[in-house]
């Protein structure tokens, strides 16, 4: 990563919270400014506004050349709560209206827009696409007379895509969990970009507030198999087509597809133990499908738990040790082992980790093993 690009932090001597400047900068008359992806470069630091703002990377090198202007910057996003790499929306309107009147303005291809050489002031500004609904609706910007106000949109879409799930039998499938995933420009998965939703007793369902794009539709096709949808992932498909195009605010109504057979069940034994061989009771088992818990159990005071799998279905295993009421320096838990298709039994050893407590589970390590119970007089 260039120096210039990652996160800085620059105050005067009387401030202890500082970190690299990048080439150019004189450390000995730093300027006061915080730096992060968003704008406001000339500000000066103290405890509020370094929560409050951040610094636009290409504003903070104008200021550093001496050619910043008072500017209000901002990027407009299409749907960026659905999808975790969301990418700018080009040729939106965007507007400015503040004592100076009013500006207006496109993103460019990259969603991005800009209004330079600013009247220092208070200004609203809004942005709109038609089938599309702004968040927030409009935002308050204030531009200092050395630096920069920055507001960012996110364009959630209004379209939508309905169809009907049957069963083997051309039965509508009541109670299916069904997703969607959207697609990138290179026709893959967008991470994160999925939503999820259930079919009604006539086997029906929908996904609202769908972006312009194309869409896969389907069963465990982002959530995988589990006992509650014990079915192999299964693609909607027509004329051996998979994707789903939808305009801007465009409601489609697509042919029904069918469940394949269901997966058969199958029982395994995990046993979980201490280093030394003891057997660790209590302890949390997961079986996981691509880093997504689908069953879990915890043991007995044999160390014995049992999981309910699914065949045809990738597994690993791992577990955590229970909470011990110790100081929480250290994190119990086993390695994670894959499951072979036809393994029935498996063994996993705790072995203690640096770090802390997981946040979730309240998972603590002893600084010793647990003292063994004293034999009954």
């Amino acid at each position: 990563m260039p120096p210039d690009t990652a996160t800085i932090t620059v105050a005067p001597k009387d401030q202890t919270k500082t970190k690299p400047l990048p080439p150019g900068f004189d450390p000995k008359n730093p300027p006061m400014v915080y730096s992060a992806p968003e704008c406001s470069g000339t500000r000066l630091i103290t405890q509020e506004t370094e929560k409050l703002y951040a610094a636009d990377f290409a504003y903070l090198r104008q200021f550093k050349n001496g050619t910043a202007v008072p500017s209000v910057l901002g990027h407009v996003a299409e749907d960026e709560h659905f999808g975790f790499s969301a990418w700018g929306f080009a040729g939106v309107p965007v507007a400015m209206v503040g004592d100076a009147g009013e500006r207006k303005t496109q993103t460019n291809a990259e969603g991005n827009y800009s209004f330079e050489n600013t009247q220092p002031g208070s200004y609203v500004v809004r942005s709109w696409q038609t089938a599309y609904e702004p968040w927030p609706p409009s935002a308050r910007v204030t531009v200092p007379a050395d630096g920069c106000g920055y507001v960012a949109f996110d364009m959630t879409g209004t379209g939508s895509i309905a169809g009907q799930l049957l069963d083997r039998e051309g039965r509508p499938a009541r109670n299916i969990q069904i997703n969607i995933v959207r697609l990138g420009k290179d026709g893959k998965p967008v991470m994160f970009g999925y939503k999820r939703t259930q079919s009604n007793a006539q086997g029906m369902y929908r996904f609202e507030k769908l972006p312009h794009g194309d869409f896969e539709v389907g069963v465990a096709i982002a959530d995988p198999p589990d006992r509650e949808t014990p079915y192999p992932p299964t693609k909607w498909s027509e004329n051996e087509r998979n994707t789903i195009y939808v305009g801007a605010g465009e409601n489609k109504h697509i042919a029904s597809f069918q469940l394949p057979a269901r997966l058969a069940a199958r029982k395994i034994t995990v046993t979980v133990h201490w280093p030394d061989g003891r057997p660790v009771a209590g302890a949390d088992v997961f079986a996981n499908v691509d880093n997504s818990a689908t069953a879990k159990g915890k043991t007995n005071k044999m160390g014995i738990a049992h999981l309910d799998l699914l065949e045809r279905t990738a597994y690993s295993v791992h577990a955590y040790a229970p909470r011990i009421p110790t100081e929480p320096t250290r994190v119990i838990k086993s390695e994670n082992k894959p499951v072979a298709a036809d393994q029935r039994q498996i063994d996993l050893q705790v072995r203690f980790e640096p770090g802390v407590a997981h946040p979730r589970r309240n998972i603590y390590a002893p600084k010793a093993l647990p003292p063994l119970p004293k034999p009954a007089s």
